[in-house]
């Protein structure tokens, strides 16, 4: 089962220390980690097979496909497998897959376009249709257009190799990670090391300020109409690739296209513009980037109840988290409370509190800061249930 690979995966992790992207480990032999994603059904026995090869040539093989298609399908630790790979490896066959619901795409896809957006290298191999097996392949029409729409994606982003027996497959594997490897090798995936301390940090916020504003009457507010604005501001370094902020924004209701300096790439426009409440974006720039923006939504509140949260993608020094209520008339009739947010490493959420926020002497401004915030937190502002 490929349950077993994850399990030999973390057991080959044992002794090794945690991802150095962010350590000179030149003179030391490193090993890379291979996230294989694919359909799960129709491709048992190849993944099986193709992983079983990917260990024994000395590389560390994971994959999540076999995870319960239920709830999120435990993303947020997909997530972090992806973004501790150092090559994602994609086999397409005749399957589109399971449909996420969230997302309107496929698992495997949503998987896809998630480490194409980090830029881990993709090495992509499709099945000849004169191989595939009618019993495995696409009954339902839909699913047919939606896997050759997907084909032409990633055609049109990547060099694919065919393959047609498990051994071609394999064997097409295998030269295309040590192609992908000499042809990096000056600069070469991070890898995992055994025996060698960190260096020195990660990429990261220096310091991220985000001043949140809302706007409305209170009829407005309770019915879920409480106009809000994010005006943030970050000093962001990374000495390990390229100075490129990721970050992302869900809501309840409609999220503006933000407006940063420098200007922000929106990097889900299809998926944001079919349900306007989940947005992913990046700013580039020199080194180390300089971002300040804005981010406009609405949301519901009351005097009393509510929650606003501020997403800290990267681990960050110094947070400062302002809510405004001076131009709203929502006045919070019980205490306000700031949180911090994390995930263990087995998706837990672990919340911690920051205590009863420091107020304005109007009442109407709380202010939260927290330190050495790790990556993918949160800091949650509430009152109420």
């Amino acid at each position: 089962m490929i349950h077993s690979w994850v399990d030999i995966a973390l057991a080959l992790l044992v002794g090794l220390t945690a991802h150095p992207c962010d350590r000179d480990n030149s003179s030391v032999e490193r090993k890379y980690q291979v996230f294989v994603s694919s359909t799960f059904e129709d491709l048992r026995d190849e993944r099986e097979r193709l992983q079983w090869e990917i260990l024994k040539a000395g590389y560390i093989p994971v994959g999540m496909e076999s995870f319960a298609a239920s709830n999120d399908r435990g993303w947020a630790t997909i997530q972090r497998t992806i973004d501790l790979s150092d090559y994602y490896v994609l086999v397409i066959a005749g399957r589109y897959g399971s449909i996420d619901p969230d997302f309107d795409m496929s698992w495997t896809e949503r998987e896809y376009e998630y480490a194409y957006q980090q830029g881990i290298p993709s090495l992509v191999f499709i099945r000849s249709d004169d191989d595939i097996p009618l019993a495995r392949g696409e009954r339902d029409g839909s699913k047919r257009e939606r896997l050759e729409a997907f084909k032409t994606k990633v055609k049109s982003r990547h060099h694919c190799s065919g393959w047609g027996k498990v051994e071609s497959l394999q064997a097409a594997v295998l030269r295309a990670l040590s192609d992908g490897i000499a042809s990096s090798a000056a600069s070469p995936r991070p890898g995992w090391a055994r025996g060698v301390a960190p260096a020195t940090v990660r990429s990261g916020l220096i310091y991220y300020h985000v001043h949140l504003r809302a706007e409305g009457e209170r009829s407005a507010c309770e019915r879920g109409a409480c106009r809000l604005t994010y005006f943030g501001s970050g000093l962001f370094d990374s000495p390990d690739q390229d100075q490129r902020y990721v970050d992302r924004v869900r809501g309840a209701n409609k999220i503006e296209v933000p407006n940063f300096r420098p200007e922000a790439q929106v990097i889900n426009p299809a998926e944001h513009a079919r349900t306007g409440t989940y947005l992913e974006y990046q700013v580039a720039g020199d080194k180390p980037l300089h971002i300040c923006g804005e981010i406009r939504t609405t949301v519901q509140l009351s005097d009393a109840k509510g929650g606003l949260a501020l997403h800290i993608p990267y681990p960050t020094r110094h947070v400062t988290f302002v809510v405004d209520l001076t131009a709203c008339e929502i006045v919070p009739s019980v205490p306000v409370w700031a949180w911090a947010v994390s995930h263990a490493k087995n998706g837990v959420a672990i919340r911690s509190s920051l205590g009863a926020m420091h107020r304005s002497s109007s009442e109407r401004v709380w202010f939260a800061t927290a330190t050495d915030v790790s990556a993918d937190s949160n800091i949650e502002v509430s009152w109420g249930d």
